[in-house]
């Protein structure tokens, strides 16, 4: 019966995005569903998305409609979700079916479930519950090398595996590959990712200063980034902005920030394992550095699960806690039902992507997308006031 009762907020969060088999393709979808094994040859080595690639090149001869690829999304969400709750009472953290549904059922993950090539997110949420699972074992390094192949550049989590295992049991070579695929995939990153432009993701491709001033500009404004994505991993109020009216819009994010509150006078008054707390805190910035780099909501997947990890750690099991989880997952779903619909408007058009890249095309009517586009123009005008004091 208990085994029942652990599934039951996995099975609940799967079914919940049991709908999103009825929509469309979008974006590059028609792209990837396309793919055979001679392009995924080609983009390996220049984009080492191993499984992304390989997934597509297996089932495209056989799927021929999208509701069969996004069937393949779900599955990869279904099994993260029960490895999560696996990770969850390896390190001993309580309520872990409450706290899983908590993570996932946060509004970010809606990209990767609804828009087919997303699905590099679902890989790399997978290998990193594994790794955590494994992460002083011997099969630890190749959930490690899996999740560096998942998706670059999240190859963060190496640093931790590295300090975690520096005084165990697990022989030192290991910790030699961890390192050189650092280098690896950050190398390969770069070659991929340095001719890639985006206006509306990336106002600081605009910045022209350069100098100490200049130096100074661009690491406070990454450093403010890093931060500000932590904080929306808190309040996402991003994806309910405009979504809803004024005053349920403010009652929402007053809601959340209550129950930040709860765990936070929880956390003074009785803490919990501050070991691992610290440790997957660590965890969680590390995961979040390539938002520095990208205002896109959805990078910040990745270091969401230890974030949560960690405010479930310092909190351990008071009476609060599950009250304040539960607060999460039900005004997180509100936040994902306002973005849900993000692939059921139909193929993306050639004809639609100049505006797509000034934030006029339909996918706008996303909260998430515009707010990250509003929030853009505010960051552009940064730049350029920058950019005429350096001059």
């Amino acid at each position: 019966m208990s085994g029942l009762l652990a599934l039951y907020w996995p099975l609940l969060l799967v079914a919940f995005y049991l709908p999103s088999l009825t929509f469309g393709y979008l974006w590059d979808d028609r792209v990837e569903v396309i793919a055979g094994w001679e392009r995924s040859m080609e983009m390996l080595p220049i984009h080492a998305r191993v499984f992304y690639y390989v997934s597509f090149a297996l089932t495209n001869p056989l799927f021929d409609q999208p509701w069969q690829h996004r069937l393949v999304n779900i599955a990869l969400y279904a099994g993260t979700l029960v490895a999560a709750i696996h990770a969850a009472r390896a390190y001993r953290l309580p309520y872990a079916p409450l706290l899983v549904a908590a993570i996932y059922s946060h509004p970010t993950f809606v990209y990767a479930i609804t828009f087919i090539s997303q699905r590099n997110d679902l890989f790399l949420q997978l290998f990193l519950m594994l790794t955590l699972i494994y992460a002083t074992r011997k099969r630890g390094i190749v959930m490690l090398i899996c999740s560096n192949f998942a998706k670059t550049p999240w190859i963060f989590q190496n640093v931790w595996y590295i300090w975690k295992n520096w005084r165990s049991g697990v022989p030192r070579w290991y910790l030699l590959i961890a390192v050189l695929l650092i280098v690896a995939v950050f190398v390969q990153g770069l070659a991929f990712w340095g001719g890639v432009k985006s206006g509306a993701s990336s106002p600081m491709v605009s910045f022209e200063g350069g100098g100490l001033a200049g130096t100074a500009f661009v690491i406070a404004v990454r450093g403010a980034k890093v931060l500000e994505g932590l904080f929306m991993i808190h309040l996402p109020f991003q994806a309910i902005y405009k979504a809803v009216p004024a005053p349920a819009f403010w009652a929402m994010v007053l809601v959340y920030a209550a129950a930040w509150v709860a765990l936070l006078v929880r956390i003074v008054r009785k803490r919990g394992d501050v070991r691992t707390g610290l440790e997957f805190l660590g965890l969680a910035l590390l995961m979040s550095l390539p938002f520095a780099a990208n205002s896109d909501p959805r990078v910040l997947a990745p270091p969401i699960p230890f974030v949560i990890f960690a405010w479930a750690a310092f909190a351990g099991s008071g009476r609060i806690v599950p009250v304040a989880l539960t607060a999460f997952v039900c005004l997180n779903i509100v936040g994902t039902l306002s973005n849900y619909h993000l692939s059921d408007t139909g193929a993306y058009t050639p004809a639609e992507a100049e505006s797509y890249e000034l934030c006029g095309a339909h996918e706008m009517t996303l909260p998430m997308d515009r707010w990250r586009c509003e929030r853009a123009d505010v960051a552009r005008e940064i730049v350029n006031s920058a950019n005429r004091l350096l001059r």
